[in-house]
This record gives C-alpha cells, sequence and structure tokens, in this order.
C-alpha cells in the first residue's frame, strides 16, 4: 500500500517548468517607466520645478493607463 503522506519522490516524472505569459517582459518595462517617472515627477515637484513635474506625472499616468488597458484585455479574452 502506497503512503500519499510521503515526502519523498520517488515517481520518474518531472516536473514542468513554469510557462511564462506572453508579454510579462513589456509588462515589467511598462512597470519600471511608470515608477521612475512617479519618481522624477515628485523630485521635480519637490524641488519646484512643477511643470517640469506635471509633464513627468502625465507620461507616468500614460504608462499606467495603458497597464490597464493590457490587464483589462487579457482578462476578456
Amino acid at each position: 500500500m502506497s503512503d500519499p503522506y510521503q515526502l519523498s519522490d520517488s515517481s520518474p516524472h518531472t516536473a514542468a517548468p513554469p510557462q511564462r505569459k506572453p508579454g510579462s517582459a513589456a509588462t515589467a518595462v511598462l512597470w519600471t517607466f511608470a515608477a521612475i517617472f512617479a519618481g522624477l515627477n515628485a523630485a521635480s515637484s519637490v524641488a519646484g520645478y512643477d511643470l517640469i513635474g506635471s509633464v513627468f506625472g502625465g507620461i507616468g499616468l500614460v504608462f499606467i493607463i495603458v497597464l490597464v488597458v493590457r490587464y483589462v484585455r487579457r482578462k476578456r479574452s
């Protein structure tokens, strides 16, 4: 009788490597740029360059919107 609670696995099968989702590298890059522009927005706003900070904030917002649109499209498909 086999023990279902056995800790060692003596079976010959091997686990398949985890599959990466398509576009996961692009998502990581988008998050990286969103974080960079959020930091630039904060730094320029603190330094008193409000107009430049607003531009950086707008660009960062565009990256966040792209991430949300990609997420919604993947959930629907």
